[in-house]
């Protein structure tokens, strides 16, 4: 999935003339000339589910999505100046994607930084089908898959998360 992120961060910007889109093995296709390849910008924003008295301020707050035909191609990168909270619970989410899954689960990948969870060393993002929010899923040897939640990220702490779903949507 790193091989997915690092194509997608080497690739161009999408255009009409020159459509690329990255395999699950990292490779990239080209998508055929003519067809209609948009790239749309977004703003992710990290919250709780219950929020409390979370506040976040962002020194980077950036996503596209690219849609080509029935398929969507979601980054984005968070990194925050401010990240506070004593109240807030629940999991973690990262909201305003623009277009939810079709059908079944979307995973993707995840950089991360700012998030502890003990013994815990592998990270996703997911989002549910007709899901406009992504969470962050953790698992590790012997433990069970776990979601993260906004005490696993500390207080006070800068955080950056930087990732990519791809899934199919209808219409």
């Amino acid at each position: 999935l790193l091989a997915i992120q690092a194509a997608f961060d080497k690739m161009p910007p999408l255009t009409p003339n020159r459509n690329v889109m990255v395999n699950a093995a990292g490779s990239a296709l080209i998508v055929a000339s003519g067809v209609n390849a948009v790239s749309t910008p977004w703003s992710p924003v990290i919250t709780a589910a219950t929020p409390g008295d979370l506040t976040v301020v962002y020194n980077t707050q950036s996503g596209d999505i690219v849609r080509v035909q029935g398929i969507v191609v979601i980054r984005f990168e968070i990194i925050t100046s401010t990240f506070t909270h004593t109240t807030a619970s629940g999991n973690l989410l990262i909201t305003g994607i623009p277009v939810a899954p079709a059908n079944g689960i979307a995973y993707g990948t995840l950089a991360f930084s700012g998030v502890t969870k003990a013994t815990y060393t592998q990270f996703t993002t997911n989002v549910n089908s007709g899901a406009v929010q992504a969470t962050i899923l953790a698992s590790g040897t012997g433990v069970a898959v776990a979601t993260v939640a906004i005490t696993d990220l500390p207080t006070g702490g800068t955080v950056h998360l930087k990732g990519s779903l791809m899934y199919g949507v209808t219409g």
